[in-house]
């Protein structure tokens, strides 16, 4: 359903999907081990809702595909409060649940989620897959001139669409 409402280019101009987080994450490699909540996300959801990058980068859409490595985004709070506000932590590897992720990007303070996130990691479909069991929320930013309305109409053929495809009680 989500690589759908990607595909709905004549009226979006950004769409993300995002979790709630789920179990936190354990981080390891400092003076003690620290309990941390990752939310997954795809590419274009920092874009969508502005966050700000103070250091880095966020996700390139290579890294958001399936197998695309084990890269991570921190929060400003975390940055600073377990690797001192060292900007020299991007480009350096940090453990998460015994994996080495790589620190690619930092998110600047002012960036607040409704969901409380200490680092983000990419989401990483396979938009091809019809093995889509995911729970997840999804967003998106009408292109100008777009309605509701016309954005709903849109939806609706879509949403007609997939259950053609996959089945009525798909959606």
């Amino acid at each position: 359903k989500f690589a759908l409402y990607r595909q709905q280019t004549s009226i979006f101009s950004k769409v993300a999907a995002f979790d709630s987080g789920g179990a936190g994450l354990n981080l390891t490699g400092g003076d003690h081990p620290l309990q941390v909540q990752g939310v997954h996300v795809t590419q274009q959801y920092f874009d969508l809702f502005g966050a700000p990058v103070i250091a880095g980068r966020t996700f390139t859409q290579a890294e958001d595909s399936p197998n695309g490595g084990r890269v991570v985004v921190l929060s400003y709070g975390l940055w600073k409060s377990r690797f001192g506000g060292n900007s020299q932590i991007v480009g350096s590897n940090i453990q998460l649940d015994g994996q080495p992720y790589l620190v690619v990007g930092i998110i600047g303070k002012d960036f607040v989620t409704e969901t409380p996130a200490d680092l983000w990691l990419p989401f990483q479909f396979d938009l091809n897959s019809r093995d889509q069991a995911h729970y997840f929320v999804a967003a998106a930013r009408l292109k100008p001139g777009i309605t509701i309305g016309q954005a709903n109409a849109q939806l609706k053929l879509t949403a007609d669409q997939y259950r053609r495809m996959y089945g009525p009680g798909a959606m």
